[in-house]
């Protein structure tokens, strides 16, 4: 099911989203480590700003101690020197690692491991941001005492450590220091525009994360928990697709950027996860963002006024697609190509149906458009009684809604167009 929803019209073009004055954000840092604790040592681009974070080795849950002092490069060397003296009778300080960003904290049966971004490669830009793909990672374990290979559950954790850490996270997941991938650009330029006129935003306490489309907000709960939301050390990650290609239109520079966010919620592999969740959460929910931009324009610097930010030109179309949203699914225990489909339970007032579109609703305003593209025609009824039940729960919603925001159904069975000659599938 597609809900194509597109952002008002605006009369003047957007302005880029360049950062407010004074914002810091972390572009790299060195890992120390001690006896007791790990010491994260972050830096802006230019390195001439640095943050410290203080982990401690020696407590069962994560104690972080994120430092809100901005130190220069003299003051860290000095602390950091301080802290090998400080720890000469135990082998002082010692450096583990560089890295991009951190992934999270993860505990299986003993200790917690972190994981970090290594290696990092540029993808793309929208109005000055840098958009990054992740090439490399690596995981520490935090304890300062290690795993011994006697114990009883050893096994069962390198077992469990093996599976976590073999995931493959160099495809499909993105991220960036300054501009919230897990948002549209709509939203961006608004919340932009919204702490430009507030005083005292400083870090990225303006960012407001949705929290939906941060593959690794559970992995991020432990540093949330000892620092904060809007610490500068939180880094989310978006799981899905971003490409990025530059083209020109009657000689006119212009760049197109395509990204897609997979939800956190209810996904999962194809037949086992179907339909809507007693949550209103649609099975594999795709929210898919393609956004147009001039390209002929060097981005403005990072104090340019909101006047002066005027220069480029943007546009964005958003849609969302997801499994159909009723309770249904598939019957897989029987080796079939085409699973019958299962209406999972009938609920005349269509709870969950409705809890998904008063998401939708919060989320992107009215009108909601739904396009379903399930079959219409079929020998035998596969699909078909899934567009009758999502038409049926469309028409029930509409009798509980305004005239105003009453949900607009369209029903195209592209298969059929496409097989018949008297129609132009691309007018449809």
């Amino acid at each position: 099911m597609d809900v194509p929803t597109a952002p008002p019209a605006q009369p003047e073009p957007l302005p880029p989203c360049s950062l407010p004055h004074g914002t810091f954000f972390l572009n790299k840092f060195i890992v120390y480590e001690t006896k007791t604790r790990f010491y994260f040592v972050g830096s802006n681009r230019a390195k001439t700003k640095f943050r410290l974070l203080k982990l401690d080795r020696t407590e069962r849950d994560i104690q972080a101690t994120d430092v809100p002092q901005i130190y220069t490069r003299k003051e860290m060397q000095e602390l950091l020197s301080m802290a090998d003296d400080g720890n000469k009778s135990v082998g002082g300080l010692k450096k583990v690692c560089a890295a991009y960003g951190i992934v999270g904290f993860v505990r299986f049966l003993h200790g917690h491991y972190l994981l970090l971004i290594t290696k990092r490669r540029k993808v793309g830009e929208i109005g000055g941001h840098y958009i990054y793909g992740i090439d490399d990672t690596s995981y520490v374990y935090v304890p300062n005492v290690p795993i011994r290979g006697s114990s009883v559950d050893a096994a069962d954790e390198a077992r469990y450590k093996a599976l976590f850490f073999g995931m493959d996270l160099t495809k499909d997941f993105y991220f960036s220091y300054t501009y919230d991938l897990t948002r549209t650009l709509q939203y961006n330029m608004m919340n932009q525009l919204r702490s430009n006129s507030e005083d005292g935003m400083s870090g990225r306490n303006y960012m407001s994360y949705h929290s939906l489309y941060v593959w690794n907000h559970f992995l991020l709960q432990d540093l949330i928990r000892s620092a904060s939301e809007s610490s500068v050390w939180i880094l989310p990650i978006m799981n899905g697709f971003y490409h990025q290609m530059r083209f020109s239109v009657y000689g006119k520079a212009m760049a197109l950027a395509l990204i897609a966010r997979r939800s956190r919620f209810f996904a999962g592999t194809r037949f086992l996860k179907r339909g809507v969740n007693e949550l209103g959460k649609v099975a594999n929910d795709v929210e898919t963002e393609q956004i147009v931009m001039t390209a002929d324009m060097p981005p403005p610097p990072p104090n340019a006024s909101p006047s002066e930010s005027f220069s480029s030109h943007y546009t964005s179309f958003v849609h969302i697609r997801g499994s159909v949203p009723v309770p249904w699914g598939q019957d897989n225990s029987i080796i079939a190509p085409k699973p019958m489909v299962v209406l999972a339970r009938r609920d005349p007032f269509y709870t969950s149906t409705i809890l998904h579109f008063k998401d939708l609703f919060e989320r992107y305003g009215s009108p909601i458009v739904v396009l379903n593209l399930v079959k219409t025609v079929e020998k035998k009824k596969r699909e078909t009684y899934l567009g009758e039940e999502l038409a049926d729960a469309v028409y029930f919603l509409n009798t509980k809604l305004p005239a105003e925001h009453q949900i607009r159904y369209v029903a195209i069975d592209f298969r059929k167009v496409y097989k018949s000659k008297q129609e132009n599938v691309m007018k449809v």
